[in-house]
Protein backbone atom coordinates (compact mmCIF):
# COMPACT_ATOMS: atom_id res chain seq x y z
CA UNK A 1 0.00 0.00 0.00
CA UNK A 2 2.68 2.40 1.25
CA UNK A 3 4.61 2.04 -2.56
CA UNK A 4 2.09 4.30 -4.29
CA UNK A 5 1.92 7.84 -3.93
CA UNK A 6 -1.26 7.92 -1.87
CA UNK A 7 0.12 5.38 0.02
CA UNK A 8 3.14 7.68 0.70
CA UNK A 9 1.22 10.50 1.69
CA UNK A 10 -1.03 8.46 4.08
CA UNK A 11 2.33 6.73 5.79
CA UNK A 12 3.23 10.90 6.65
CA UNK A 13 -0.52 11.50 7.38
CA UNK A 14 -0.32 8.39 10.15
CA UNK A 15 2.69 9.24 11.57
CA UNK A 16 1.47 12.21 12.56
CA UNK A 17 -0.58 10.37 15.43
CA UNK A 18 -3.26 13.59 14.98
CA UNK A 19 -6.53 11.69 13.64
CA UNK A 20 -8.94 11.19 16.10
CA UNK A 21 -7.15 13.40 18.77
CA UNK A 22 -9.24 15.51 21.11
CA UNK A 23 -8.93 20.15 20.14
CA UNK A 24 -5.52 21.06 20.92
CA UNK A 25 -5.28 24.86 21.44
CA UNK A 26 -2.50 25.37 19.16
CA UNK A 27 -4.51 24.27 16.03
CA UNK A 28 -7.86 26.09 17.63
CA UNK A 29 -5.52 29.49 17.92
CA UNK A 30 -4.78 29.10 14.36
CA UNK A 31 -8.08 29.02 13.06
CA UNK A 32 -9.42 31.52 14.93
CA UNK A 33 -6.79 33.82 13.58
CA UNK A 34 -7.82 32.80 10.30
CA UNK A 35 -11.19 34.25 10.90
CA UNK A 36 -10.39 37.30 12.66
CA UNK A 37 -7.20 38.24 10.03
CA UNK A 38 -8.74 37.33 6.71
CA UNK A 39 -12.41 38.66 8.01
CA UNK A 40 -14.54 35.14 7.21
CA UNK A 41 -17.32 33.42 9.00
CA UNK A 42 -15.59 29.94 9.05
CA UNK A 43 -12.16 28.05 9.46
CA UNK A 44 -11.14 24.83 9.11
CA UNK A 45 -7.58 22.76 9.93
CA UNK A 46 -8.41 19.30 8.40
CA UNK A 47 -6.63 16.04 8.16
CA UNK A 48 -7.23 14.40 4.64
CA UNK A 49 -7.53 10.73 5.38
CA UNK A 50 -8.45 7.97 3.09
CA UNK A 51 -12.44 8.03 2.47
CA UNK A 52 -12.76 10.72 5.18
CA UNK A 53 -11.97 14.52 5.68
CA UNK A 54 -11.32 14.58 9.51
CA UNK A 55 -11.43 18.32 10.74
CA UNK A 56 -8.81 18.96 13.95
CA UNK A 57 -10.02 22.27 14.53
CA UNK A 58 -12.70 24.70 13.22
CA UNK A 59 -13.86 28.07 13.87
CA UNK A 60 -16.98 29.35 12.56
CA UNK A 61 -20.65 30.00 13.89
CA UNK A 62 -21.65 26.79 12.83
CA UNK A 63 -23.56 27.98 9.46
CA UNK A 64 -21.34 26.31 6.86
CA UNK A 65 -22.04 22.45 6.29
CA UNK A 66 -18.92 19.84 5.96
CA UNK A 67 -19.62 17.93 2.61
CA UNK A 68 -18.78 20.90 0.90
CA UNK A 69 -15.63 21.31 2.42
CA UNK A 70 -14.84 17.93 1.93
CA UNK A 71 -15.31 18.30 -1.85
CA UNK A 72 -12.98 21.77 -1.95
CA UNK A 73 -10.31 20.26 0.32
CA UNK A 74 -10.22 16.94 -1.96
CA UNK A 75 -9.66 18.87 -5.06
CA UNK A 76 -7.35 20.79 -3.25
CA UNK A 77 -4.64 18.07 -2.00
CA UNK A 78 -5.06 16.91 -5.70
CA UNK A 79 -3.90 20.20 -6.87
CA UNK A 80 -1.24 20.45 -4.05
CA UNK A 81 -1.30 24.19 -4.53
CA UNK A 82 -3.43 27.33 -2.50
CA UNK A 83 -6.98 27.70 -4.39
CA UNK A 84 -9.49 30.66 -3.81
CA UNK A 85 -12.74 30.88 -5.18
CA UNK A 86 -14.04 34.32 -5.24
CA UNK A 87 -18.04 32.81 -6.08
CA UNK A 88 -18.60 29.00 -5.99
CA UNK A 89 -22.17 30.36 -7.51
CA UNK A 90 -20.75 31.93 -10.58
CA UNK A 91 -17.40 29.32 -11.27
CA UNK A 92 -17.95 26.60 -13.66
CA UNK A 93 -15.97 24.15 -11.67
CA UNK A 94 -18.28 24.54 -8.92
CA UNK A 95 -21.90 26.03 -9.79
CA UNK A 96 -23.56 22.31 -10.38
CA UNK A 97 -22.75 21.04 -7.27
CA UNK A 98 -25.38 21.15 -5.14
CA UNK A 99 -23.97 20.11 -2.30
CA UNK A 100 -21.56 23.65 -2.18
CA UNK A 101 -24.86 25.44 -2.29
CA UNK A 102 -26.96 23.63 0.31
CA UNK A 103 -23.33 23.75 2.84
CA UNK A 104 -24.07 27.76 2.62
CA UNK A 105 -20.25 27.82 0.77
CA UNK A 106 -20.17 30.50 -1.22
CA UNK A 107 -16.43 31.52 -0.90
CA UNK A 108 -13.51 29.61 -0.39
CA UNK A 109 -9.54 30.12 0.19
CA UNK A 110 -7.20 26.90 1.12
CA UNK A 111 -3.82 26.24 1.13
CA UNK A 112 -2.26 22.51 1.69
CA UNK A 113 -0.29 21.44 4.88
CA UNK A 114 2.68 19.22 4.21
CA UNK A 115 4.32 17.02 6.73
CA UNK A 116 7.82 14.90 6.00
CA UNK A 117 7.49 11.12 5.13
CA UNK A 118 9.43 8.09 6.02
CA UNK A 119 11.54 8.79 2.61
CA UNK A 120 12.26 12.41 2.99
CA UNK A 121 9.40 13.44 0.54
CA UNK A 122 7.14 16.63 1.90
CA UNK A 123 3.56 14.95 1.22
CA UNK A 124 0.61 17.09 1.55
CA UNK A 125 -1.70 15.58 4.44
CA UNK A 126 -4.48 18.47 5.24
CA UNK A 127 -5.92 21.63 4.23
CA UNK A 128 -5.89 24.65 6.14
CA UNK A 129 -9.15 26.66 4.73
CA UNK A 130 -11.82 29.34 5.29
CA UNK A 131 -15.10 29.88 3.95
CA UNK A 132 -18.08 32.47 3.95
CA UNK A 133 -21.78 31.58 2.97
CA UNK A 134 -20.76 35.40 0.70
CA UNK A 135 -19.21 35.97 -2.34
CA UNK A 136 -15.96 37.51 -1.62
CA UNK A 137 -11.79 38.61 -2.39
CA UNK A 138 -8.36 38.35 -0.61
CA UNK A 139 -6.25 41.24 -1.03
CA UNK A 140 -2.48 40.21 -1.28
CA UNK A 141 -2.03 41.01 2.29
CA UNK A 142 -4.82 38.72 3.32
CA UNK A 143 -3.02 36.29 1.08
CA UNK A 144 0.05 36.37 2.62
CA UNK A 145 -1.62 36.38 6.41
CA UNK A 146 -3.16 32.72 5.42
CA UNK A 147 -0.20 31.40 3.69
CA UNK A 148 1.87 32.29 7.21
CA UNK A 149 -0.67 30.89 9.20
CA UNK A 150 -0.21 27.18 6.98
CA UNK A 151 3.44 27.83 7.60
CA UNK A 152 2.59 28.44 11.60
CA UNK A 153 0.46 24.80 11.06
CA UNK A 154 2.69 23.35 9.31
CA UNK A 155 5.83 23.79 11.87
CA UNK A 156 3.19 22.55 14.34
CA UNK A 157 2.64 19.22 12.47
CA UNK A 158 6.56 18.76 12.46
CA UNK A 159 7.45 19.46 15.74
CA UNK A 160 4.56 17.07 16.75
CA UNK A 161 6.32 14.56 14.86
CA UNK A 162 9.96 15.54 15.46
CA UNK A 163 8.96 15.40 19.29
CA UNK A 164 6.99 11.91 19.20
CA UNK A 165 10.26 10.51 17.21
CA UNK A 166 12.42 12.35 19.76
CA UNK A 167 10.66 10.55 22.68
CA UNK A 168 10.69 7.22 20.85
CA UNK A 169 14.27 7.40 21.05
CA UNK A 170 15.00 8.26 24.48
CA UNK A 171 12.45 5.20 25.28
CA UNK A 172 14.37 2.60 23.19
CA UNK A 173 17.80 4.36 24.14
CA UNK A 174 17.42 2.98 27.63
CA UNK A 175 16.24 -0.30 26.85
CA UNK A 176 19.02 -1.41 23.92
CA UNK A 177 21.96 -0.64 25.96
CA UNK A 178 24.20 -2.24 23.26
CA UNK A 179 23.11 -0.03 20.70
CA UNK A 180 23.64 3.23 22.69
CA UNK A 181 26.16 4.72 21.06
CA UNK A 182 24.31 4.89 17.62
CA UNK A 183 21.09 6.27 19.25
CA UNK A 184 22.26 9.04 21.24
CA UNK A 185 24.06 10.39 17.70
CA UNK A 186 20.78 10.03 16.38
CA UNK A 187 18.68 11.30 19.03
CA UNK A 188 21.45 14.43 19.74
CA UNK A 189 20.49 14.90 16.06
CA UNK A 190 17.07 15.31 16.41
CA UNK A 191 17.10 17.65 19.21
CA UNK A 192 19.63 19.93 17.59
CA UNK A 193 16.97 20.23 14.78
CA UNK A 194 13.53 20.64 16.83
CA UNK A 195 15.34 22.20 20.00
CA UNK A 196 14.07 19.74 22.17
CA UNK A 197 16.37 17.69 25.10
CA UNK A 198 15.56 14.59 27.00
CA UNK A 199 15.86 14.19 30.70
CA UNK A 200 15.32 11.02 33.54
CA UNK A 201 15.08 12.12 37.17
CA UNK A 202 14.75 9.16 40.03
CA UNK A 203 12.62 10.60 43.31
CA UNK A 204 14.56 7.74 45.31
CA UNK A 205 18.01 9.14 44.81
CA UNK A 206 17.20 12.46 43.57
CA UNK A 207 19.32 11.96 40.48
CA UNK A 208 18.70 13.89 37.40
CA UNK A 209 19.87 12.84 33.40
CA UNK A 210 19.86 15.45 30.89
CA UNK A 211 20.77 15.02 27.33
CA UNK A 212 22.69 17.81 26.04
CA UNK A 213 19.56 19.55 24.07
CA UNK A 214 18.11 20.40 27.43
CA UNK A 215 22.05 22.08 28.27
CA UNK A 216 21.54 23.64 25.13
CA UNK A 217 18.04 24.90 25.58
CA UNK A 218 19.11 26.46 28.94
CA UNK A 219 22.34 27.87 27.64
CA UNK A 220 24.48 25.86 29.79
CA UNK A 221 27.80 24.08 28.50
CA UNK A 222 26.98 20.12 27.74
CA UNK A 223 27.93 18.35 30.71
CA UNK A 224 27.79 21.00 33.39
CA UNK A 225 26.53 19.01 36.58
CA UNK A 226 26.84 21.49 38.92
CA UNK A 227 24.42 23.82 37.03
CA UNK A 228 21.69 21.27 37.46
CA UNK A 229 21.44 22.13 41.01
CA UNK A 230 20.61 25.79 39.84
CA UNK A 231 17.99 24.78 37.52
CA UNK A 232 15.21 25.64 38.94
CA UNK A 233 16.29 29.13 40.10
CA UNK A 234 15.79 29.94 36.94
CA UNK A 235 11.91 29.38 36.82
CA UNK A 236 9.45 31.51 38.85
CA UNK A 237 8.43 30.31 41.67
CA UNK A 238 4.83 29.76 40.99
CA UNK A 239 6.36 28.00 38.14
CA UNK A 240 8.50 25.65 39.68
CA UNK A 241 5.54 24.66 42.08
CA UNK A 242 3.18 24.21 38.83
CA UNK A 243 6.31 21.86 37.80
CA UNK A 244 6.46 20.14 41.37
CA UNK A 245 2.77 19.26 41.57
CA UNK A 246 2.75 18.04 38.00
CA UNK A 247 5.61 15.64 38.37
CA UNK A 248 4.56 14.03 41.76
CA UNK A 249 0.45 13.14 40.31
CA UNK A 250 2.59 12.28 37.46
CA UNK A 251 4.12 9.36 39.60
CA UNK A 252 1.25 8.92 41.19
CA UNK A 253 -0.87 8.33 38.62
CA UNK A 254 0.77 6.96 36.04
CA UNK A 255 -0.73 9.74 33.71
CA UNK A 256 1.70 11.43 31.76
CA UNK A 257 1.76 15.59 32.26
CA UNK A 258 2.48 18.37 29.75
CA UNK A 259 2.59 22.13 30.47
CA UNK A 260 4.61 25.26 28.75
CA UNK A 261 6.48 27.30 31.37
CA UNK A 262 8.57 30.37 30.98
CA UNK A 263 12.30 30.41 32.93
CA UNK A 264 15.07 32.76 32.17
CA UNK A 265 18.56 31.07 30.52
CA UNK A 266 21.79 31.54 31.15
CA UNK A 267 22.44 34.71 29.14
CA UNK A 268 19.64 36.53 30.93
CA UNK A 269 17.02 35.71 28.06
CA UNK A 270 13.19 34.67 28.51
CA UNK A 271 12.26 31.84 27.00
CA UNK A 272 8.98 29.38 26.39
CA UNK A 273 9.78 25.94 27.18
CA UNK A 274 7.07 22.76 26.73
CA UNK A 275 7.80 20.04 29.56
CA UNK A 276 6.88 16.51 28.65
CA UNK A 277 7.01 13.71 31.19
CA UNK A 278 5.56 10.09 31.71
CA UNK A 279 6.34 7.67 34.41
CA UNK A 280 8.74 4.95 33.81
CA UNK A 281 7.50 1.94 34.99
CA UNK A 282 9.28 -1.18 36.50
CA UNK A 283 7.44 -4.64 37.72
CA UNK A 284 4.23 -2.20 38.04
CA UNK A 285 6.15 0.71 40.25
CA UNK A 286 7.41 3.87 39.17
CA UNK A 287 10.86 4.05 39.58
CA UNK A 288 11.58 7.39 37.46
CA UNK A 289 10.05 9.70 35.19
CA UNK A 290 11.14 10.60 31.86
CA UNK A 291 10.20 13.45 29.46
CA UNK A 292 11.31 15.87 26.90
CA UNK A 293 11.83 19.32 27.09
CA UNK A 294 10.85 21.50 23.96
CA UNK A 295 12.10 25.34 23.04
CA UNK A 296 8.99 27.02 21.82
CA UNK A 297 9.85 30.45 22.48
CA UNK A 298 10.17 31.47 18.40
CA UNK A 299 6.06 29.80 18.11
CA UNK A 300 5.38 31.71 20.99
CA UNK A 301 6.51 34.57 20.19
CA UNK A 302 5.01 34.53 16.39
CA UNK A 303 1.53 33.40 18.05
CA UNK A 304 2.00 36.71 20.59
CA UNK A 305 2.44 38.90 17.27
CA UNK A 306 -0.79 37.62 15.29
CA UNK A 307 -2.48 37.88 18.07
CA UNK A 308 -1.24 41.61 18.52
CA UNK A 309 -2.26 42.15 14.83
CA UNK A 310 -5.47 40.51 15.08
CA UNK A 311 -6.47 43.02 18.02
CA UNK A 312 -4.99 46.34 16.08
CA UNK A 313 -7.28 48.40 13.90
CA UNK A 314 -4.71 49.18 10.92
CA UNK A 315 -5.85 52.32 10.15
CA UNK A 316 -5.90 53.70 13.35
CA UNK A 317 -2.82 51.84 15.34
CA UNK A 318 -5.18 51.47 18.03
CA UNK A 319 -7.56 48.38 19.47
CA UNK A 320 -10.29 46.89 16.90
CA UNK A 321 -13.77 46.24 17.97
CA UNK A 322 -13.21 42.87 18.81
CA UNK A 323 -9.77 43.34 21.45
CA UNK A 324 -11.75 46.51 22.98
CA UNK A 325 -14.82 43.96 23.64
CA UNK A 326 -12.98 41.62 25.16
CA UNK A 327 -10.50 43.84 27.16
CA UNK A 328 -13.82 45.36 28.67
CA UNK A 329 -15.73 41.70 29.15
CA UNK A 330 -13.02 40.97 31.36
CA UNK A 331 -12.47 44.00 32.95
CA UNK A 332 -16.22 43.95 34.50
CA UNK A 333 -15.82 40.10 34.94
CA UNK A 334 -13.80 40.56 37.90
CA UNK A 335 -14.93 39.90 41.38
CA UNK A 336 -16.64 42.53 43.00
CA UNK A 337 -14.18 42.16 45.71
CA UNK A 338 -11.10 42.74 42.90
CA UNK A 339 -12.73 45.13 40.29
CA UNK A 340 -10.91 48.62 40.19
CA UNK A 341 -13.65 51.57 39.57
CA UNK A 342 -14.03 51.89 35.60
CA UNK A 343 -15.29 54.97 33.44
CA UNK A 344 -15.99 54.01 29.68
CA UNK A 345 -16.10 56.89 27.41
CA UNK A 346 -17.44 56.63 23.58
CA UNK A 347 -16.58 58.72 20.94
CA UNK A 348 -18.65 60.00 18.02
CA UNK A 349 -17.60 62.22 15.64
CA UNK A 350 -18.63 65.61 14.15
CA UNK A 351 -18.96 66.54 10.64
CA UNK A 352 -17.09 63.68 9.38
CA UNK A 353 -19.46 62.66 6.98
CA UNK A 354 -18.95 66.14 5.82
CA UNK A 355 -15.39 65.93 5.76
CA UNK A 356 -15.60 62.54 3.50
CA UNK A 357 -18.35 63.98 1.23
CA UNK A 358 -16.45 67.61 0.78
CA UNK A 359 -12.49 66.62 0.83
CA UNK A 360 -12.68 62.85 0.18
CA UNK A 361 -12.05 59.81 2.10
CA UNK A 362 -8.22 60.70 2.17
CA UNK A 363 -9.10 63.49 4.32
CA UNK A 364 -11.13 61.43 5.84
CA UNK A 365 -8.77 58.95 6.86
CA UNK A 366 -6.22 61.82 8.26
CA UNK A 367 -8.86 62.51 10.78
CA UNK A 368 -9.23 59.02 11.93
CA UNK A 369 -5.07 58.63 12.04
CA UNK A 370 -5.12 61.83 14.41
CA UNK A 371 -7.89 60.82 16.85
CA UNK A 372 -5.55 57.65 17.16
CA UNK A 373 -2.61 59.70 17.91
CA UNK A 374 -4.94 61.89 20.28
CA UNK A 375 -6.63 59.17 22.46
CA UNK A 376 -2.95 57.72 23.04
CA UNK A 377 -1.42 60.33 24.58
CA UNK A 378 0.04 60.83 27.96
CA UNK A 379 -2.53 62.77 29.44
CA UNK A 380 -5.25 59.66 29.21
CA UNK A 381 -2.71 57.86 31.86
CA UNK A 382 -3.06 54.54 29.94
CA UNK A 383 -6.58 54.38 29.30
CA UNK A 384 -7.65 51.62 26.75
CA UNK A 385 -8.42 52.87 23.48
CA UNK A 386 -10.26 51.52 20.69
CA UNK A 387 -12.33 52.62 17.32
CA UNK A 388 -15.43 50.72 17.55
CA UNK A 389 -16.54 51.77 14.26
CA UNK A 390 -15.84 53.98 11.43
CA UNK A 391 -16.29 57.37 13.06
CA UNK A 392 -16.54 55.35 16.66
CA UNK A 393 -14.13 55.85 19.87
CA UNK A 394 -14.10 54.01 23.15
CA UNK A 395 -11.54 54.94 25.71
CA UNK A 396 -12.10 52.48 28.80
CA UNK A 397 -10.63 54.92 31.77
CA UNK A 398 -9.21 53.74 35.42
CA UNK A 399 -6.86 55.97 36.21
CA UNK A 400 -8.16 57.37 39.57
CA UNK A 401 -6.69 61.13 38.41
CA UNK A 402 -8.89 60.99 35.19
CA UNK A 403 -11.45 59.11 37.34
CA UNK A 404 -12.23 61.77 40.25
CA UNK A 405 -13.87 64.55 37.57
CA UNK A 406 -15.85 62.91 34.79
CA UNK A 407 -17.06 66.02 33.96
CA UNK A 408 -13.40 67.95 33.63
CA UNK A 409 -12.18 64.41 31.88
CA UNK A 410 -15.04 65.36 28.97
CA UNK A 411 -14.36 68.64 28.68
CA UNK A 412 -10.83 68.12 28.16
CA UNK A 413 -11.40 65.05 25.81
CA UNK A 414 -13.90 67.18 23.41
CA UNK A 415 -10.71 70.04 23.17
CA UNK A 416 -8.50 67.58 22.52
CA UNK A 417 -10.61 65.63 19.60
CA UNK A 418 -10.91 69.22 17.63
CA UNK A 419 -8.80 67.98 14.36
CA UNK A 420 -8.84 70.61 11.60
CA UNK A 421 -8.05 69.36 7.92
CA UNK A 422 -7.86 71.54 5.00
CA UNK A 423 -7.80 70.31 1.04
CA UNK A 424 -7.63 73.25 -1.55
CA UNK A 425 -8.63 76.42 0.02
CA UNK A 426 -11.44 74.64 2.18
CA UNK A 427 -11.10 73.68 5.96
CA UNK A 428 -13.13 71.97 7.87
CA UNK A 429 -12.80 71.25 12.14
CA UNK A 430 -14.15 67.94 13.25
CA UNK A 431 -14.59 67.59 16.44
CA UNK A 432 -16.17 64.96 18.89
CA UNK A 433 -19.29 64.14 21.60
CA UNK A 434 -18.35 62.31 24.01
CA UNK A 435 -20.57 60.16 26.84
CA UNK A 436 -19.26 58.42 29.83
CA UNK A 437 -20.61 55.83 32.29
CA UNK A 438 -19.47 54.85 35.61
CA UNK A 439 -19.14 51.16 36.13
CA UNK A 440 -21.63 50.04 39.33
CA UNK A 441 -21.84 46.84 40.77
CA UNK A 442 -24.36 45.71 38.74
CA UNK A 443 -23.66 46.49 35.33
CA UNK A 444 -22.79 44.26 32.44
CA UNK A 445 -20.90 44.61 28.92
CA UNK A 446 -24.52 45.41 27.69
CA UNK A 447 -25.93 47.69 30.58
CA UNK A 448 -22.30 49.49 30.72
CA UNK A 449 -21.86 50.47 27.35
CA UNK A 450 -25.65 51.30 26.72
CA UNK A 451 -25.22 53.82 29.53
CA UNK A 452 -22.35 55.72 27.75
CA UNK A 453 -24.20 55.32 24.45
CA UNK A 454 -27.35 57.20 26.07
CA UNK A 455 -25.27 59.90 27.67
CA UNK A 456 -23.49 60.23 24.19
CA UNK A 457 -27.03 61.03 22.35
CA UNK A 458 -27.87 63.50 25.10
CA UNK A 459 -25.02 65.57 24.48
CA UNK A 460 -25.35 65.04 20.89
CA UNK A 461 -28.80 66.57 21.23
CA UNK A 462 -27.28 69.40 23.94
CA UNK A 463 -24.74 70.27 21.08
CA UNK A 464 -27.09 70.40 18.30
CA UNK A 465 -29.56 72.24 19.99
CA UNK A 466 -26.92 74.90 21.15
CA UNK A 467 -25.43 75.28 17.59
CA UNK A 468 -29.23 75.74 16.16
CA UNK A 469 -29.74 78.71 18.91
CA UNK A 470 -26.41 80.18 17.81
CA UNK A 471 -26.78 80.08 14.23
CA UNK A 472 -30.51 82.05 14.54
CA UNK A 473 -28.45 84.59 16.38
CA UNK A 474 -25.29 84.78 13.84
CA UNK A 475 -27.07 84.30 10.30
CA UNK A 476 -26.81 81.94 7.75
CA UNK A 477 -24.47 79.11 8.10
CA UNK A 478 -20.91 79.45 6.14
CA UNK A 479 -20.41 76.68 3.50
CA UNK A 480 -16.60 76.65 4.73
CA UNK A 481 -15.75 76.31 8.25
CA UNK A 482 -12.86 77.74 9.42
CA UNK A 483 -10.00 75.59 11.54
CA UNK A 484 -10.07 75.99 15.18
Amino acid sequence: MFDTEEGRRLAALYALDLLDTPPEAEFDAIVTLATHLLGKQAAVLSLIDQGRHWIKARSDTGAIGTSGLRILCDDLIQGQEMTIIEDAAADPRFYTDARLMADGIRFYAGVPLYAPGADGSIQPVGTLCVADPNPGRLDQDSIGALQRLAILAQSLLTARLAARSALDLATLAKRQATDLLRKDQTFSQAETMAKIGSWRYVPATGDIQWSEGVFQIHGLPPGDRAAIDGLLARYPRNLRRLLYRAARASLRTGEPFEIEVDFVDAEGDRRRIRAIGAPEITLDNPVALIGLLQDITDRHRMEERLRRTADRDDLTGIANRAAFDRVLGAAIAQPLCNRAPLMLAVVDLDCFKEVNDTLGHRAGDDVLRAVGRRLREPWLRGSYAARIGGDEFALIVDHPGLLADPAAFVQRLEHELCVPVTAGKITIATSGTVGTATLTDHDNVRDFVHAADTELYAAKRRRIGNRRRTDRHSGPPRRQVAAE
